[in-house]
């Protein structure tokens, strides 16, 4: 089984428009139509492990308290970048993550791209 990504609302669309047009076997998701506007930051992680996706915030100030919180329950992980990372540097990011790790090696945790 391979990573499955999901967007936070406030992660650069342009990098998931990026990686989908460069790597179209790379499965990642929008937050747009998917999450519902002013969702809780830990029902849009619960709502990104309900469907089996590796989440990715650029909100390092508040969300890595709310996936320790959820902790307690299954989760495929989370990954925080800052926003301050280029597009390009995100994007490579995003497909060595899923081309050299597994569900397994992220399951339950939080990671921080690129370093």
């Amino acid at each position: 089984m391979r990573l499955r990504f999901q967007a936070d609302a406030d992660f650069k669309n342009s990098v998931v428009l990026a990686v989908a047009r460069r790597w179209p076997f790379i499965d990642i998701r929008s937050a747009q139509s998917v999450i519902p506007d002013a969702l809780a930051d830990q029902d849009v992680l619960a709502f990104a492990a309900g469907e089996g996706r590796v989440f990715l915030s650029h909100d390092v100030t508040t969300m890595p308290g709310h996936f320790v919180r959820l902790e307690e329950h299954e989760s495929p992980g989370i990954i925080l970048v800052r926003q301050d990372r280029s597009i390009r540097l995100i994007m490579d990011g995003i497909y060595l993550v899923r081309s050299q790790w597994t569900p397994e090696d992220l399951r339950n945790s939080m990671r921080w791209l690129p370093r």
